[in-house]
């Protein structure tokens, strides 16, 4: 009761008096007096525009899968096939179900969505018996429905249904920009990144007699048809017809759009054949557009260089394509990756060619930021700069600064494709590979591997034989890992090459000998015990079963030691040459510490069968070691005087080449 009292005359004493309002309150009154609210303008967002911010806040976890992928080590894609696979087969059922959606579309007319979602619902089919309008023909166009627009013109046609030019010019255009046919949609981003990188041949691909040229011959012939059919048929190669309405409209004086331009740049290569005359035309088109002050863009300036870059051989290219971005960056047209790209093919095309270009290319991305792209040929730019950096330059430093500009912002979008993203990281990885520390190297290998790339056989043996040149088997069992992960364990290369670093290798650190034991155990499954199922069979060499063995003999394990030698004995036919002296001779000592005298009697009675010129210095060293008794003495007395013979046989013929090669070497000096 008396704090509710109390609390009433609080609020009474705020009213009456200003001073005790909070500060908070008092600015917010000053705040209405001083200005008025002013509300921003409306800035149009995307559906994942929020999703995109969110996850600009996060760092991508290098050693976790990719997102689409779930996230368990048994149904993550280890292999690139396997990645590709799991793609495609997921885009696959989308389309299956696309596919019953269409076929059993009386089966999908509920519409749960609100507002309606059109492209949830199947897509119409017209018929004769279908209402067609010029609304309908429109919403089509607008939609790229190329095949449906066709089929409701046609319509059109057959019930004398007037359709106007312009809406024919628009129909036109969709025609002549697909071709007549259905363009790939944009849904299947993954199918898109798997199979964009299939090369399309440049070759006539225009449909002759086709829809297009049916509606073009029923239309008025304005400029702008005109020029539309001459885009359609320089995009699809139909260079011939091309060239003949561009003729009629230089002769009838009619105006020419920038597109229309572009495109006669772009065949210009097919229009002539010598390098001269090819330019000549561009400059040709130059005059032209500037006659009828049309001005240029992006895309013009990347077709003239695509053509120059096509005949790179030709005297003074490189000057000229120089000239020509300076003279477009008058013009205030800034050259796009794209126009980069080119470049370079114009500067290394000739053998031995190091031009600074490339740094000067990176100077100026450096300052860009975030990249956009501007040119269908932007996304080939970052693979043949590392290209470049790889083969021609040998420049690790250009490597990395290019490497932090695909990693700037989005600009990893401009990579492209799979096949370009696999060919970028395997030059950057020789590059490293050659170049590099190992630190440096496993440091680049476990930043991208495998949550964005997957290396090649040819990338991997790299790397091993960049562990086996610094020494450094302590990343061996990590590749190990990943070698099997990655389903290289089936390759003979991989195998062969670990195999030879477990050897060249091997100390005296207990902890690593057992983990390069564990190396060999797998290697000796993949080889001895999976071998006989596959198709392509690994044959055993002397040097690969003798790492195995030195393996299994410094990591102490007898059982697989022994497993290895008996193998080397029993198929000494199968196996083509022997393990080195020391292999053997590590071999000895550790069966000598085991006192198995039996088998060390086998072990020698095995170097006498193969004429061995360490026989007789093994036989000694297990006379020494007092672990033989009765039989076994005698049996090795018998091995001592063939082996000693064998020695002495061998010694002379060695003297007696060192002689040879004494007399010739004073013949040659008299």
């Amino acid at each position: 009761m008396i704090m509710s009292v109390l609390l009433q005359n609080v609020r009474i004493q705020v009213k009456k008096y200003p001073a005790f309002r909070s500060i908070s309150e008092q600015k917010a009154v000053n705040s209405e007096v001083s200005q008025k609210i002013k509300i921003p303008a409306r800035i149009q967002r995307g559906p994942t525009d929020i999703l995109r911010t969110l996850a600009s806040t996060l760092t991508p976890d290098t050693t976790g899968a990719h997102y689409k992928y779930h996230d368990d080590p048994f149904l993550i894609p280890p292999s690139n096939y396997a990645k590709r696979a799991f793609a495609l087969s997921k885009e696959s059922g989308r389309k299956a179900a696309q596919w019953v959606r269409q076929q059993h579309a009386d089966l999908f007319d509920h519409k749960v969505a609100e507002p309606f979602i059109p492209i949830f619902a199947p897509k119409a089919v017209y018929d004769e018996n279908s209402e067609v309008n010029e609304a309908v023909l429109k919403t089509l166009i607008q939609s790229s429905s190329v095949s449906d627009a066709i089929c409701v013109y046609e319509l059109m046609e057959k019930k004398n249904i007037a359709v106007s030019d312009e809406l024919k010019q628009s129909l036109l255009e969709l025609v002549c920009f697909y071709n007549g046919k259905d363009g790939k949609s944009d849904e299947y981003l993954d199918e898109k990144w798997y199979t964009a990188n299939q090369r399309t041949i440049a070759r006539k691909t225009w449909q002759d007699g086709g829809f297009a040229d049916k509606l073009f011959k029923s239309m008025n012939q304005t400029p702008e048809a005109i020029c539309t059919m001459i885009q359609g048929m320089t995009k699809y190669y139909q260079v011939n017809q091309a060239m003949s309405l561009y003729e009629e409209v230089l002769n009838k004086n009619l105006p020419i759009s920038l597109e229309t331009f572009n495109g006669l740049i772009r065949v210009s290569s097919f229009v002539r054949e010598d390098f001269a005359l090819r330019w000549q035309f561009v400059r040709e088109i130059f005059d032209k557009m500037k006659s009828q002050e049309v001005m240029p863009n992006i895309q013009t300036l990347n077709a003239a260089l695509a053509t120059l870059a096509a005949m790179a051989t030709m005297k003074n290219c490189p000057k000229i394509a120089l000239a020509l971005i300076t003279e477009f960056k008058q013009l205030g047209i800034e050259p796009s990756l794209a126009s980069f790209y080119h470049l370079l093919q114009i500067m290394f095309k000739r053998e031995g060619a190091k031009p600074p270009i490339l740094n000067e290319i990176l100077d100026f991305l450096e300052t860009q930021g975030n990249l956009e792209a501007r040119d269908a040929e932007d996304i080939n730019f970052f693979v043949a700069a590392m290209n470049v950096c790889t083969y021609k330059l040998e420049d690790l430093n250009l490597a990395y600064r290019l490497n932090n500009v695909l990693h700037t912002g989005n600009n990893y979008d401009l990579m492209g494709d799979s096949l370009k993203e696999s060919i970028y990281y395997r030059n950057f990885f020789y590059l490293v590979c050659d170049l590099e520390s190992i630190e440096e190297i496993m440091n680049l290998y476990e930043t991208v591997v495998p949550r964005i790339y997957t290396p090649e056989q040819s990338v991997m043996i790299k790397i091993i034989r960049a562990v086996d040149m610094n020494g450094a088997t302590e990343y061996l069992p990590q590749l190990w890992s990943d070698a099997k992960l990655f389903e290289f364990n089936r390759s003979e290369d991989v195998l062969t090459e670990f195999t030879g670093v477990i050897y060249k290798n091997h100390t005296n650190v207990a902890p690593l000998n057992e983990q390069l034991g564990n190396i060999a155990a797998g290697l000796w499954h993949e080889i001895e015990i999976e071998n006989p199922g596959r198709r392509k069979k690994i044959m055993w060499t002397g040097p690969m079963i003798g790492s195995i063995l030195q393996a299994f003999v410094d990591a102490k394990r007898v059982k697989d030691a022994y497993t290895v030698f008996q193998k080397l004995r029993r198929s000494q036919q199968e196996i083509f040459g022997v393990p080195e002296a020391q292999t053997l001779r590590d071999f000895l000592e550790f069966v000598i510490e085991n006192k198995d005298g039996n088998g060390a009697l086998i072990f020698v009675n095995y170097c006498h069968d193969n004429d061995l010129a360490e026989t007789y210095e093994f036989a000694e060293r297990l006379k020494n070691s007092s672990i033989l008794k009765g039989t076994q003495i005698l049996n090795l007395e018998k091995i001592l005087i063939v082996a000693k013979n064998l020695k002495e046989k061998l010694d002379k013929r060695k003297n007696e080449k060192v002689e040879i090669r004494t007399d010739e070497y004073f013949n040659k000096n008299e």
